[in-house]
């Protein structure tokens, strides 16, 4: 395993929805007409933030998102902080000077530059693709790269990339605002150096959502307020308890037909499950992932989810196609079968 997250930033959910699959936010709004649909605004303020919580710590972690900032900083400012543990020790500041440097620093009681690049190496108010890839490291020996639209722009090695005091791995990103105006972002992609796919940038990558149309394989579970499991969980704005799929019976499964990707797209390089569940009665229930292909099913391995309350996301990302173990194609997508199964 080495993708670890994507998102689409709004694709699938409405701004109401940003707190179930975020980590928290502050000042942020959904927006639609971006590059690739919708994308995240955070409003003119270093107070105003987007918070991504890891599901792995990753001791490297190789990150990509789409950025457009409405205009550059009038002082050096913090676009993103890469912190560890419960506690949010952080580790990385990722900071925009006026002179459009990228500038990268560690934290210990205070910031230690780590090195920056030339200027000018980002545009005010156009879409870039940034790509960051830290390898964590309590004494001189990590490395930091970024690269802008494909371009290597930083490449360092031998340094001190984590509090020294903490710990030397990643388990949140949390983007920031700008004080002098908007910071837009898109199409996010997490990775660690784990596992032998996606162990490194990907490039410029754009994050499509489908969703459920059409009927599943095996479909053991009840549906509520629609006609079919398919219609019950197919909107882009969760609808709470107006249309859902629920079941009891241990190891029941349930899967829908999904939507074909897009006409354009040539390859692909990972899928991410998004399950959006609750819990409805009393004691501990876990539901995990499913993916078939229209003949048989796989159930995740690797991601279980204790269900609350409240509505929240399960994801769970494949490197690769479950059910033949080989990479995936947009056939092999256009064709998959997604849903769940109840294992406790």
């Amino acid at each position: 395993m080495a993708l670890r997250r994507l998102d689409s930033c709004g694709d699938h959910y409405a701004g109401a929805d940003i707190f179930a699959k975020w980590a928290g936010q502050t000042g942020v709004t959904l927006v639609a007409g971006g590059p690739s649909g919708n994308f995240l605004r955070l409003a003119a303020s270093q107070n105003n933030t987007i918070s991504m919580a890891l599901t792995v710590d990753a001791v490297t972690v190789i990150f990509g998102f789409r950025l457009r900032m409405s205009v550059l900083p009038s002082t050096e400012t913090t676009l993103l902080r890469l912190s560890s543990g419960a506690s949010r020790e952080d580790n990385i500041f990722v900071k925009i000077s006026p002179a459009a440097r990228i500038v990268i620093y560690y934290y210990n009681n205070g910031f230690f530059l780590i090195t920056q690049s030339a200027p000018s190496v980002l545009l005010p108010n156009t879409w870039q693709y940034v790509e960051v890839k830290v390898l964590h490291a309590l004494s001189a020996t990590g490395t930091v790269d970024v690269r802008v639209g494909g371009v290597t722009v930083i490449s360092e090695t031998g340094k001190i990339t984590a509090d020294p005091g903490g710990a030397a791995y990643c388990s949140r990103l949390d983007w920031q605002g700008n004080n002098d105006g908007t910071t837009d972002i898109d199409d996010i992609y997490v990775c660690d150096a784990t596992g032998a796919l996606n162990n490194n940038f990907l490039g410029d990558i754009r994050v499509d959502v489908l969703k459920p149309n059409g009927v599943g394989r095996i479909q053991q579970w009840g549906v509520t307020g629609a006609a079919t499991h398919h219609e019950a969980t197919d909107e882009t704005t969760l609808d709470g308890d107006t249309t859902y799929i629920s079941e009891s019976v241990l190891n029941d499964v349930d899967v829908v037909a999904m939507e074909d990707l897009p006409a354009d797209v040539t390859s692909v390089l990972g899928v991410q499950a998004c399950i959006a569940a609750k819990k409805a009665d009393l004691g501990a229930r876990e539901i995990t992932t499913m993916i078939g292909d229209g003949v048989s099913e796989v159930a995740s391995t690797n991601e279980k989810y204790l269900w609350m309350s409240a509505y929240g996301y399960l994801l769970t990302q494949y490197d690769q196609d479950p059910v033949s173990a080989a990479a995936w194609t947009p056939a092999k997508v256009n064709a998959a079968q997604l849903g769940v199964k109840i294992t406790a």
